[in-house]
C-alpha cells in the first residue's frame, strides 16, 4: 500500500496524496499514526549497534582532537578532548545512527511515495552542550531538521514535498537547562565561599558525588579538609553560532567505506556544540577562575562529567598534569545494560567507583553511596507507590527509548486496573514532571480515570516512601537498587524484560524473579500484590526473599555499612599516592 512518510507532526495531512505515517520526535502517544516499532528488537542488535557507533566514535574523535587543536591553537591529548567532548560526541552519533537506520528500514518495509519534509538546508544541527543536546533530541523541529539531512543525502528518487518553517532557530538554539535552586541552596552557597577562600590549592575536588550532602561534607573532613561548596555553577553567556569559525573543520574522509560515516562526518563540524567552538576559550577562563582546588590531589565525581562543561575544562587541564581522577557510579544500569559497556565514564577516569562489580583493574568496588547514611522507610500500612519513568530519556545513547516509554506506561497502567479496589483507594502513582521533562496528558488522563491520586514530582521520593508499603516500578530504574539496598519492600515489571540487559547478567536479574520481585508476567504480579497486601512483610522477610536480595546486592548493589565513608576515604587516598 502506497504511504506518504511525514516528518513532522505539524505538517497539514490535507497536502497528503497518501495514507500517512509519521517519523519525528516519536512522542506524540495520541498520534496513531506513529511508527511504535523495535528498530533494534533484540539485545544482540542492540549490543551490534553500539559497537558500530563506537568504531565510528573512536575514528571521530582521533581526527576532530587534531582540528580543534589547530583551531584553538593548544595541544590537548585526546584523553582530554574524550572528557570534554565525550557524553556529547556518543550521545549524537548514537541519535544519528538511531534515526537513519530508522529511515533505512521504513524506507525497505513501506512503499514510501512521497516525503513531506524540510529544505534540509535551513537548520544546522548545532546545540550549546550536552543538556541542550538532550532538549533536542526530543524536539519535533530539531528531529525533522536531521531527517531532512538524512533524506536528501540518501538522494532517493521518491517524490520530496519540502515545507518551510517559520521559525529562524530551533528550540534548543534559544534555550539551555539552568537548574532551580532554593532558599537551602542559596544560604549554603554563602557560607560555602566562605570556606572555599579558606581552602588550600591542594584540596582535593570532591563535586558532585552522588553522596547525600552530609555524607559528601563528612568525607571532605576524613579527607583532612574544610568541607567545600563547588556547587556555585556560573551560567554559561554562549557565544553566537559562527558558521565561518566552523568551516575551518574539514572530517571528511576520501576512502570512507561506510555511508553512515559519511553523513555523520559531513554534518558534524556545523553540528559540534558551541561548547567547543564558539565559546571555547571563555569556558577555558571560567575554568581557571572557578573555586575549584588550583592543584588538587584528587578529583571525584559521579555526575559532573556529564553536564558540567566548566569542570569538564577544568579535569581536562588537572589530567595533564597529573592529577588522579576518579568518576563514581551514577546510578542503575551501569555494567547490566549494554549500552553503559560504551559510556566514556568507564575508561576518562583513573578509577571508576562501582557500587558492587569488579570487571578488571580500572574498577574499584565500594558501594550504593548513594545511600549512605540513609535508613531503610516503610508502613506498614501506607500506600501503594507505582512509579513511572520520566519521557525523553532519550538524552542518553539508548535504542528505540520511544517504543520502551510507551510500553512501560501502558503496561504500568493495566496493572493498576486490574488491582481490586481497595487497594486503587490507597495508590499513589509517581510522574515525572519537572522543569526538563512533562508527564505525558494522554496517561496522565489514563490513570486519573481510574481514580489513582498522581504525584507530578512535586515531593521527593524519600517523603513518598515514608507513606508506603509497597513500591513498584514499571521501569529498570535507580530506584530500584536504592529501595534493595535498604531493604524496603519493592516489585517490579517492564516488557521485554531481558531486552537491554547485558547477557552476561541475565541470571543476577533471575534472583530477583526468584524472589517475586521482578515479574515477566504482568498478571502474575497483580495476583501477587494482591496476595501479600495486607502483610508484605510475610512475603518480603521470608527467608528465600531475603536470600535472593542478599545474593543479588552482592554482585552488583553492596549496601553501604558504618565504615563504608572511611572505606571511600582509603581507597580515594590510596590511590592519589600511586
Amino acid at each position: 500500500m502506497k504511504k506518504t512518510l511525514t516528518l513532522s507532526k505539524n505538517f497539514s495531512k490535507k497536502n497528503f496524496s497518501y495514507p500517512s505515517i509519521y517519523l519525528g520526535s516519536s512522542r506524540s502517544f495520541n498520534n496513531s499514526n506513529i511508527l511504535y516499532d523495535e528498530y533494534f528488537p533484540n539485545i544482540e542488535d542492540k549490543i551490534k549497534g553500539h559497537e558500530f557507533c563506537q568504531k565510528i566514535y573512536n575514528s571521530l574523535i582521533l581526527d576532530l582532537s587534531k582540528d580543534l587543536n589547530t583551531l584553538h591553537n593548544i595541544n590537548y591529548p585526546l584523553r582530554s578532548w574524550n572528557i570534554i567532548l565525550g557524553s556529547w560526541m556518543r550521545t549524537f552519533i548514537h541519535k544519528i545512527f538511531e534515526n537513519f537506520s530508522i529511515i533505512d528500514k521504513i524506507l525497505k518495509n513501506y512503499e514510501i511515495e512521497e516525503i513531506f519534509t524540510f529544505y534540509p538546508e535551513e537548520y544546522d544541527l548545532y546545540t550549546f552542550n550536552c543538556p541542550s543536546l538532550e532538549f533536542a533530541i526530543v524536539n519535533e523541529d530539531w528531529n525533522c531538521a536531521l531527517n531532512s539531512k538524512i533524506i536528501n543525502f540518501l538522494d532517493l528518487e521518491k517524490k520530496i514535498i519540502f515545507i518551510k518553517n517559520n521559525e529562524n532557530f530551533l528550540f534548543n538554539q534559544r534555550k539551555t537547562y539552568t537548574p532551580k535552586r532554593g532558599i537551602t541552596f542559596k544560604i549554603l552557597n554563602i557560607i560555602g565561599k566562605v570556606n572555599n577562600y579558606l581552602k588550600k590549592n591542594n584540596y582535593a575536588c570532591i563535586y558532585k558525588t552522588n553522596l547525600s550532602f552530609l555524607s559528601e561534607k563528612k568525607l571532605e573532613i576524613k579527607l583532612g579538609q574544610l568541607p567545600q561548596f563547588l556547587g556555585d555553577e556560573k551560567e554559561i553567556p554562549f557565544r553566537p553560532f559562527d558558521k565561518n569559525l566552523r568551516k575551518k573543520i574539514n572530517l571528511k574522509k576520501l576512502n570512507t567505506k561506510n555511508k553512515f560515516e559519511e553523513f555523520l562526518r559531513m554534518i558534524l563540524p556545523m553540528s559540534l556544540p558551541n561548547f567547543v567552538l564558539e565559546s571555547f576559550a571563555d569556558i577555558s577562563k571560567l575554568s581557571e577562575k572557578s573555586f575549584f582546588p588550583k592543584k588538587p590531589k584528587i578529583i571525584f565525581t559521579s555526575e559532573a562529567f556529564l553536564y558540567d562543561d566548566i569542570f569538564k575544562f577544568y579535569t581536562a587541564k588537572r589530567t595533564q598534569e597529573g592529577v588522579p581522577y576518579f568518576i563514581g557510579q551514577h546510578g542503575n544500569c551501569y555494567f547490566t545494560h549494554a549500552h553503559n559497556n560504551y559510556a566514556p565514564e568507564m575508561t576518562i577516569g583513573d578509577k571508576f567507583l562501582s557500587w558492587g562489580i569488579k570487571e578488571n583493574e580500572n574498577i574499584i568496588s565500594t558501594c550504593n553511596f548513594k545511600i549512605i547514611g540513609k535508613s531503610k522507610l516503610f508502613n506498614n500500612n501506607g500506600k501503594f507507590l507505582a512509579v513511572f519513568p520520566p519521557f525523553a530519556i532519550s538524552g542518553q545513547p539508548i535504542f528505540d527509548v520511544p517504543v520502551h516509554e510507551k510500553r512501560s506506561y501502558e503496561s504500568g497502567i493495566k496493572i493498576l486496573s486490574k488491582l481490586n479496589e481497595k487497594i486503587k483507594n490507597e495508590t499513589l502513582a509517581r510522574l515525572f514532571a519537572t522543569d526538563r521533562y512533562e508527564s505525558e496528558p494522554v496517561y496522565h488522563d489514563q490513570i486519573k480515570k481510574l481514580n489513582i491520586n498522581i504525584d507530578d514530582g512535586n515531593k521527593s521520593m524519600r517523603s513518598l516512601l515514608k507513606k508506603s508499603r509497597l513500591s513498584f516500578f514499571t521501569y529498570d530504574c535507580t530506584g530500584i537498587l536504592e529501595n534493595l539496598a535498604l531493604n524496603i519492600p519493592t516489585v517490579c515489571y517492564w516488557d521485554n524484560t531481558f531486552g537491554f540487559i547485558n547477557p552476561r547478567f541475565v541470571d543476577v536479574y533471575k534472583l530477583l524473579i526468584k524472589a517475586k520481585i521482578l515479574f515477566e508476567n504482568s498478571d502474575d504480579l497483580v495476583k501477587h500484590i494482591e496476595k501479600n497486601w495486607l502483610d508484605v512483610n510475610r512475603w518480603w522477610m521470608d527467608t528465600n526473599t531475603q536470600n535472593c536480595i542478599k545474593k543479588f546486592n552482592s554482585k552488583i548493589n553492596i549496601s553501604p555499612q558504618a565504615h563504608s565513608l572511611d572505606y571511600l576515604k582509603k581507597v580515594l587516598n590510596r590511590e592519589a599516592r600511586l
